[in-house]
């Protein structure tokens, strides 16, 4: 269960209203920031985990919301699975700068092995450091092992490729931490330098006008869905193995599974699966009664006796949220084919 927020969302609100409306950016002195991957938010990579901004044990990122862990001082954006990993995801330096440091020897295993206990690596993974003058720095973390196309000493220019994502170090998915510093303090680049979430100081965020309008804060994330001809299992979403478009007609059951991120007590989630007619073959609500930061769920039908009828499935998931001010949800469709 994920630790409950420590400071009045109001102020925090208030803070996110205020850059939304002026659509003010960081001061002068510092460059704004660019996306570090090259993907579309929202359709083939998420913002996962934010900047924690609250003292000792508790958690809280720049709205108020917990989508974050303890101690998390950057921006976590997810690609779909390994599968696409391995395919090659480009790590975007996020301004101009030269390269202080790379590492690139770790392998791209995660943090726990197949026992459940963790591998000593270094947390960050294979990595990148830039500067970019007058103190600021990012670092790029969790990187894939000899993808890294810069050396110590480099110029970069803004949207320059200096990897790609992968899953080194201290993670169990595929996806870039970016860590923004400026001189020995940790910067939210949502909110920028110096910002606190009790001291009613005026966010600057340092992102460029499309990362701020693309980066549009999400409570909670339906991030992959897909198909498999057989049983569901999380090691099977998180490798890729259902994005396929298509199934064996041999199949003996049809499973439509689901991954969800920062799940609150009373949101709604529908899966169903129809029919190449649109009728539902499978259908199931539930309503959530605890906070969960990483949820997977499927449903599945099983092969009629006659066979399948030839033709394009389609799996629907919703996320539904109803506490404050408006209701908020999200929602995937996937689809697969059988041919008999």
């Amino acid at each position: 269960m994920l630790p409950s927020r420590s400071f009045p969302r109001a102020i925090l609100t208030a803070g996110l209203m205020f850059i939304v409306q002026s659509g003010i950016s960081v001061a002068a002195d510092f460059p704004e920031l660019s996306l570090p991957i090259d993907c579309k938010l929202g359709e083939d990579c998420w913002l996962i985990n934010y900047f924690d901004h609250a003292p000792e044990k508790a958690i809280l990122d720049y709205t108020g919301g917990t989508n974050l862990y303890d101690e998390h001082k950057g921006i976590d954006i997810a690609i779909p699975d390994i599968k696409t990993m391995i395919q090659g995801v480009d790590v975007l330096a996020v301004a101009d700068g030269v390269v202080l440091a790379i590492r690139d020897h770790i392998p791209d295993i995660g943090s726990i092995d197949r026992d459940g206990r963790r591998i000593d690596f270094p947390k960050c993974g294979n990595a990148v450091l830039l500067d970019h003058g007058n103190d600021l720095r990012t670092q790029y973390c969790h990187m894939r092992r000899g993808s890294i196309s810069v050396d110590v000493g480099d110029k970069v220019k803004r949207g320059h490729k200096i990897g790609l994502v992968g899953l080194s170090g201290f993670t169990n998915f595929p996806h870039i931490h970016l860590a923004v510093s400026l001189g020995e303090d940790k910067v939210d680049p949502f909110v920028g330098p110096g910002w606190k979430p009790d001291q009613g100081e005026t966010p600057r965020p340092m992102w460029t006008e499309d990362v701020r309008k693309a980066a549009v804060y999400q409570p909670f994330v339906l991030q992959d869905a897909g198909f498999t001809g057989g049983s569901f299992s999380k090691h099977g979403l998180l490798q890729g193995w259902y994005s396929n478009t298509q199934i064996p007609a041999t199949s003996h059951e049809l499973t439509f599974g689901v991954l969800a991120y920062f799940v609150d007590p009373g949101d709604e989630m529908v899966l169903e699966i129809k029919d190449p007619g649109g009728k539902a073959l499978t259908r199931e609500t539930v309503v959530f009664d605890a906070d969960i930061q990483r949820h997977w769920r499927s449903i599945s039908v099983a092969r009629p006796k006659e066979g399948w009828h030839s033709g394009t499935y389609t799996g629907f998931v919703s996320l539904k949220r109803n506490s404050g001010t408006q209701p908020e949800e999200q929602k995937l469709i996937r689809s697969i084919k059988i041919d008999q």
